[in-house]
């Protein structure tokens, strides 16, 4: 007897359940990758309405950003570190309203292209293009994983309050460094779905 549903009908399926994708596949990348890091915000208006305007400021310039990358292929790390650190810089300075730190702008850059690689090629042309270039998103959880299995120093301070962009590139590198042979992005991949996720449920 055939199934009545497909892998395909079960992966639509929880890709709506996560994402709301009434905006757009590429909108709603975005929009799950902020919930990732706002927690972290303070001194955030409480005025509702405020706050949607200036998130939604904010989104559009990581969502034109991120259209390079998904246009252009970048012909080495340096050219794509290169516009990471402009991303991130840009997020930080464009709003007096929300003022990010280095940390929290990688998590919602590095989070966002993690999710559009999720949604797949069909649904963003172009995502596949650069990977071997992506950012490793860092967060406590990814720092850990990191420390158990190649003994790499953690930041020194908590992932959020991160604003030094230098300091956050030689935790990048050093994982590059540690996984020579690997694309950085699919390590964390992997590490996060071999127990990560166990830190959603605890």
């Amino acid at each position: 007897m055939n199934l009545p549903l497909t892998q395909k009908d079960n992966e639509e399926f929880l890709i709506r359940l996560y994402f709301d994708l009434t905006e757009g596949s590429k909108k709603a990348a975005a929009k799950r990758a902020y919930r990732d890091f706002s927690r972290t915000l303070r001194d955030l208006s409480k005025d509702e309405k405020e706050k949607r305007r200036v998130k939604n400021e904010l989104e559009n310039i990581l969502l034109e950003q991120i259209e390079i990358v998904l246009n252009q292929s970048f012909r080495n790390q340096e050219e794509f570190d290169f516009w990471h650190q402009k991303t991130c810089e840009k997020l930080r300075k464009s709003s007096d309203k929300l003022k990010l730190t280095i940390g929290q702008a990688q998590k919602w850059v590095n989070m966002t292209l993690k999710y559009m690689y999720v949604l797949k090629e069909e649904r963003i042309e172009g995502i596949n293009k650069n990977i071997r270039f992506f950012h490793i998103p860092i967060d406590n959880i990814i720092q850990e994983k990191f420390a158990q299995e190649r003994k790499m120093w953690k930041l020194r301070d908590p992932w959020s309050k991160v604003d030094s962009y230098s300091i956050y590139l030689d935790y990048q590198k050093q994982v590059r460094e540690n996984y020579k042979e690997e694309i950085p992005f699919v390590v964390e991949f992997r590490l996060f779905n071999e127990g990560a996720t166990k830190h959603l449920f605890t």
